[in-house]
């Protein structure tokens, strides 16, 4: 504080190299005795170089002893410090922006560059299995392996089950008055292999819209969900659709209901 000068907010009065000390801080404070086993600082030395900045980039060294310590710097006196280094940078595509990450090591280091093109895969099964593209919400079918081609940047995500996933089903009523709650019943026509579901809701109006206040993710355990809508007053009158749909199986089901 400057002699003769008044007490203010400190994120008005403090400079950026004080904010970044102060946050430094308060953390290393905040997680003593905390069982938390990685920290993450954003540009903590943000504001500061020279000696100071070594200074930090020390006492994140000795942080960096007793838990996992992840820091993001653009100072070098800070980077030095650390024992594992990678190089965070975005890549304009033709139609698409990437993120990179590369890890700098020595000369006989690999390169990431292996990955960075499509690589094909083939798994083998030990038996018979559904299998269900879940990205694509696509059904493989029952198959013994799976041959596919893996995209540097977008990945492949897939269910494997010993039994197919049964049918779908969604529960509405038929009628409902403005003001009133729909409870829309989510299962499957029998028992699901899987453990936990998530179904994604969306409600839509009568003039073909998604109602995002009604609507998003519901966790179906067993396979089995249900969620109360309360319509507005003022929500349109007529023929509603609720769409629901399986993120593990891919598969969607439609229901409807009126509203007068």
């Amino acid at each position: 504080m400057n002699p003769g000068a008044p007490m203010g907010p400190l994120a008005r009065i403090a400079s950026g190299g004080e904010l970044s000390r102060l946050m430094l801080a308060l953390k290393v404070v905040i997680t003593r005795g905390s069982p938390a086993p990685t920290l993450v600082f954003d540009e903590v030395d943000s504001g500061i170089g020279g000696a100071v900045a070594a200074a930090v980039g020390e006492r994140l060294q000795r942080l960096g002893e007793s838990l996992q310590i992840l820091v993001v710097t653009h100072s070098p006196q800070v980077a030095a410090k650390g024992t594992h280094h990678w190089r965070v940078a975005k890549q304009q595509g033709k139609d698409r922006t990437t993120t990179r990450v590369d890890e700098l090591g020595p000369p006989e280091f690999k390169s990431n560059d292996r990955f960075a093109k499509p690589r094909s895969l083939k798994l083998t099964f030990p038996e018979e299995m559904y299998v269900y593209d879940v990205r694509a919400a696509k059904s493989q079918g029952k198959r013994k392996d799976l041959t596919l081609t893996l995209d540097p940047y977008e990945p492949a995500v897939f269910a494997v089950s010993p039994v197919a996933f049964p049918s779908l089903e969604v529960s509405v009523p038929i009628h409902l008055r403005p003001g009133e709650s729909a409870h829309i019943g989510m299962s499957f026509a029998r028992g699901s292999p899987a453990a936990t579901h998530v179904f994604h809701l969306d409600v839509i109006d009568p003039a073909g819209k998604t109602a995002e206040p009604y609507s998003g993710n519901v966790i179906a355990s067993q396979g089995h969900a249900a969620k109360l809508v309360p319509l507005a007053y003022n929500d349109p009158r007529g023929h509603w659709t609720v769409r629901v749909k399986d993120l593990l199986s891919g598969q969607v089901k439609t229901a409807a209901f009126d509203v007068d």
